[in-house]
């Protein structure tokens, strides 16, 4: 008994020790890294989480620079080509996945494979064109093209009036609202339909008394 007291305290007292790292301002990075030092992009781009805390030093470097060129984050990380299950499986590719606390100047991600450069990408932001490219772009770095109510894979659950669809249930406030208002739309409606469709009968009911009372 004393021992699941003590896991349970445990447990609380990890959870509230989660709960008070606050959300940050990030920009995510979603890499896959091929054996032949060919990458691609899942997404790049500014969102909001708790910035990767450790990392496992390897062979590879993830650089961020900035508008001049300037390194302002500079992490060697290890990436397995290898699944450590019982035998172990090779894979290839093998996802990357960063958090890393934004600065508004980072420009500019580079990833090398020891000193051979194998992916250089511009950190777009925003480029205006009305289109959501959830691969770069987020309503943190680009609302003009991904306004509140669009999908940008970024949960903005803030009371700011506008239901994020990328939040989960219960998330945002704003949601709830939203579905209240629209079961209070339907009611109304369904209302307006039982009520005509009643008008009706009653219509059809006076008409064929009348006729049955003329006879």
């Amino acid at each position: 008994m004393k021992n699941e007291m003590k896991k349970a305290v445990l447990f609380i007292l990890v959870l509230l020790a989660a709960q008070a790292v606050q959300a940050e301002k990030v920009l995510s990075i979603s890499l896959n890294i091929y054996k032949n030092d060919s990458v691609d992009v899942n997404y790049l781009k500014v969102g909001e989480n708790r910035p990767t805390r450790y990392v496992v030093d390897g062979d590879y470097r993830v650089q961020l620079l900035s508008s001049t060129g300037e390194v302002v984050w500079n992490k060697t990380i290890q990436i397995m080509f290898m699944v450590f299950t019982d035998p172990p499986e090779p894979i290839d590719p093998s996802l990357v996945n960063l958090e890393i606390k934004y600065e508004q100047d980072m420009r500019r991600i580079n990833l090398y494979n020891k000193d051979k450069l194998i992916y250089s990408q511009e950190i777009k932001g925003c480029n205006l064109n009305g289109v959501c490219e959830t691969k770069y772009e987020s309503y943190l770095s680009c609302p003009a093209d991904c306004p509140l109510d669009r999908k940008d894979g970024i949960c903005i659950k803030n009371g700011d009036g506008i239901c994020d669809p990328d939040c989960l249930p219960g998330a945002d406030p704003d949601c709830a609202k939203k579905e209240q208002d629209e079961r209070g739309t339907q009611y109304l409606i369904s209302g307006l339909v039982i009520a005509v469709v009643i008008a009706a009968a009653f219509s059809v009911y006076n008409r064929r008394k009348k006729g049955s009372g003329a006879e």
